[in-house]
């Protein structure tokens, strides 16, 4: 009895934070943010002409399977054969204009913040103990095997 009892309580407990996640990822009005709209307008542009190069394939006697393996990555963009770089298509429409500038803005107020504190309150070192002056006053000390010309 107690077995089924626990059982019971974990399924609930999933189940409820199965409905929570949307709430707890930020999205309260269950709209897309402006980077999945860019996607979504991307792909609806992109979908034709992938298509049309998997059908321009499959004529070249090639298996479906193998041509829409193929081109499934068509218009993403990164890097290509030899490491070219390869833009995205369709990267400059409206939507993903206003995605980059809502990105940009999100970045420019996060900036210079690194878990709470500011630029200003980390410590810098001073320039007079540079790593050559280390080295020069390790060589003038006169132990022997600690200058790297003795190694």
């Amino acid at each position: 009895m107690k077995q089924k009892k626990l059982v019971g309580q974990r399924l609930s407990m999933s189940f409820f934070i199965l409905l929570a996640t949307p709430v707890l990822a930020g999205n309260f009005r269950g709209e897309p943010d402006a980077s999945a709209r860019c996607e979504e307008a991307r792909e609806i542009l992109i979908a034709p002409e992938r298509e049309k190069l998997i059908s321009k394939c499959v004529a070249e006697n090639k298996g479906v399977s193998y041509c829409e393996n193929y081109y499934r990555d068509y218009g993403s963009g990164g890097t290509g054969a030899g490491g070219k770089y390869r833009s995205r298509k369709f990267n400059d429409i409206d939507s993903c204009k206003t995605a980059k500038k809502e990105a940009a803005g999100n970045r420019s107020s996060s900036q210079g913040v690194t878990r709470g504190r500011t630029a200003d309150d980390f410590i810098t070192r001073d320039s007079g103990t540079s790593s050559s002056n280390r080295d020069t006053n390790e060589a003038d000390s006169g132990r022997e095997g600690s200058s790297p010309s003795s190694r």
